[in-house]
């Protein structure tokens, strides 16, 4: 059982690893973030089309009870 834990340990520390240093390559190439690149942050958000007050409350309500209906039923 100990030489499965030390395997799995090793196995998930060289996947870490290897991840961390392909994340830090394709940080490296890029030359910027995405959204920079594609113009993103300069845009505005425009306020008409932000839900309101009515519909956060709809969606709200429909979360609670979704999660009465799934713990009760």
């Amino acid at each position: 059982m100990n030489k499965h834990l030390f395997l799995l340990a090793a196995v998930l520390c060289l996947l870490f690893c290897f991840g961390f240093i392909l994340t830090e390559e394709a940080m490296a190439q890029g030359g910027g973030s995405l959204a920079e690149r594609e113009g993103l942050q300069a845009r505005e958000i425009d306020a008409d089309k932000l839900p309101g007050k009515l519909e956060m409350g709809l969606a709200l309500g429909s979360t609670i009870a979704m999660i009465a209906v799934y713990k009760y039923l």
